[in-house]
């Protein structure tokens, strides 16, 4: 049996608190081939840097558009 593939579509606005621990718990799932789109709405706090740091490792998994706040 195949691993399933999962595609997480995730949006994020100033979440440096809990981000790396919600995004690391996302790629070490078990039993599935995951991928997270990540489109952050214009944080001004470590989120950004936070997803490129986790991009970097993980390029096959995780990709992000940073964008401005659209309300």
């Amino acid at each position: 049996m195949g691993y399933a593939k999962i595609c997480i579509l995730l949006s994020t606005y100033c979440g440096e608190k809990f981000l790396s621990e919600q995004i690391n718990s996302l790629l070490m799932q078990e039993n599935v081939d995951v991928h997270i789109l990540i489109r952050d709405d214009g944080s001004d706090d470590r989120t950004k840097q936070i997803i490129s740091e986790i991009a970097d490792k993980y390029p096959d998994k995780l990709e992000y558009i940073f964008a401005q706040n659209v309300g």
